[in-house]
């Protein structure tokens, strides 16, 4: 576990030093809190002929902290939230494995992000084992089940057990309760299954904060559509 939290601090000491990267969020509806920019953008390391990386960044202007309880994404159409699946569990450190042999720049925040995805499957469930947990059982368990499509892990996202969804997930995806500290930002991610042709230019992603505001934004992730 010690290895697993150092993994996780070394990722929000880097998400701290940077800038909000992409275009900033729109408010479709609802509250939003003051002060907290939301951008996001594809992430073109990690983005291939079938799958799609998004980073996005939380900045949080105000002296407090925010906290977001659930994030989910839309694309705004039905069909398109059925088909493209949201790749979780042992896929996601499949993917992390071989998407590593693709990129050769050996950068410190390659080697934190996939190390993260590939460390808090197997960490949670050794710790379940050891320590006779039946709920970290459970959470490593899941960790090894395949993709969901957008809507599934929508209500994935939405389950009430939030600490056993926090343990599932690795440190920095989208999908992780998380906090954004006073005058500082925070970067997620979420990995798609999509071909890179069919990938809209705008995505929809619904925020339930702490205090129970919610909002449902629009983020232009790509210049123009993809041809």
């Amino acid at each position: 576990m010690k290895i697993l939290i150092l993994v996780i601090l070394s990722s929000l000491i880097f998400s701290c030093a940077s800038y909000q990267s992409g275009s900033y969020a729109d408010i479709v509806s609802g509250e939003h809190p003051d002060d907290t920019p939301i951008t996001g953008y594809i992430d073109k390391t990690y983005t291939t002929n079938y799958y799609t990386l998004l980073q996005f960044t939380f900045g949080n202007g105000s002296p407090d902290w925010k906290r977001v309880k659930t994030v989910s994404l839309d694309f705004g159409s039905e069909e398109l939230n059925k088909k493209v699946k949201v790749t979780l569990g042992k896929d996601l450190e499949f993917w992390a494995e071989s998407i590593k042999h693709k990129i050769t720049v050996d950068q410190f925040n390659t080697q934190v992000f996939l190390g993260s995805i590939a460390a808090a499957g197997t960490m949670v469930a050794i710790s379940g084992t050891q320590n006779g947990s039946s709920s970290n059982l459970k959470a490593g368990a899941l960790t090894y089940t395949t993709s969901l499509s957008i809507d599934a892990a929508n209500d994935f996202s939405n389950i009430k057990d939030n600490v056993e969804r926090a343990n599932i997930l690795p440190s920095g995806h989208l999908y992780k309760p998380f906090a954004i500290p006073a005058g500082l930002i925070t970067k997620r991610w979420l990995l798609l299954e999509i071909e890179e042709e069919k990938m809209p230019h705008e995505i929809y992603i619904s925020v339930t904060w702490k205090n129970e505001k919610q909002a449902r934004y629009k983020i232009q992730v790509a210049n123009k559509p993809f041809e």
